[in-house]
């Protein structure tokens, strides 16, 4: 429905006696921009959580969309992103763990996890891959130190 264009109806409804509030129809408009109104409340309150990459944000307008039963796309669209969010979360976590352990497999998998991810530029990426590069280095010294 055009919230806009109920507005107006409804301002239009002023010029009737007691503002239109006694027929029936006015009150239903009036029931029916409120819960617009709120949706739109709640659409906003979805994109700017979208446009932030806020978690907590995003639940919270999660709840309030399931709430009020609010149709469209956005809601889907943040339970994706709380996923996605999540999920780069525990590749970071894999990676930290990866580190402490020194493990060129741990590491390498954990890279190619984030790259999947298009998570390339946090520090702990850059520490992997410092770790990695050393990692590599160090092996390729104690194969030579076997070798000879």
């Amino acid at each position: 429905r055009d919230l806009a264009g109920l507005r107006a109806a409804i301002e239009a409804a002023g010029d009737l006696p007691n503002q239109g509030i006694h027929l029936k129809v006015v009150q239903e408009a009036e029931e029916v921009r409120e819960v617009l109104e709120e949706q739109e409340r709640v659409r906003k309150l979805i994109n700017n959580a979208l446009k932030n990459r806020d978690v907590n944000a995003l639940r919270a307008a999660v709840t309030a969309a399931e709430d009020i039963g609010l149709p469209g796309t956005e809601l889907e669209e943040a339970r994706a992103l709380i996923r996605e969010i999540e999920e780069e979360k525990r590749v970071l976590e894999t990676i930290k763990e990866a580190i402490e352990a020194r493990s060129l497999d741990m590491i390498n998998d954990a890279l190619d996890r984030a790259a999947t991810l298009g998570i390339e530029t946090t520090k702990e990426i850059k520490q992997a891959k410092v770790l990695k590069e050393r990692l590599e280095e160090e092996g390729r010294v104690m194969a030579a130190l076997n070798d000879a």
